[in-house]
């Protein structure tokens, strides 16, 4: 998420956008956060992950492991969710901090009230 940065000498309005590394900092922190739950409840995660597979490979129709529902059940979940993730954070990276100079550019322009 940038954020605004005045350059030394230059007037408030010809302030420029950097990179606030906060995003960054608190992304970094819940990653160490899900990678240590995932290493100290990994067997559990697996066994809930089956558990939804069975569940919605029921509600695909056909009965037994033959059918396969449950692994494309849990394939396409776990597709879903690494698909969501890229997207989104490719989107705040760039479509985002696009929208955010937009409006600071806008705002520098307008008169404060």
């Amino acid at each position: 998420m940038p954020r605004s940065e005045a350059q030394a000498g230059s007037t408030p309005s010809r302030a420029r956008l950097t990179d606030n590394t906060n995003l960054e900092d608190v992304s970094d922190w819940l990653t160490k956060i899900l990678i240590g739950i995932g290493i100290a409840e990994f067997d559990d995660i697996v066994t809930y992950l089956g558990e939804i597979g069975d569940l919605v490979g029921q509600g695909m129709g056909g009965e037994g492991l033959a059918s396969g529902n449950k692994i494309i059940a849990v394939s396409s979940i776990l597709y879903g969710f690494v698909c969501g993730f890229l997207f989104y954070y490719f989107w705040a990276r760039v479509s985002f901090l696009k929208l955010l100079k937009d409006a600071h550019q806008e705002s520098a322009g307008a008169p404060m009230g």
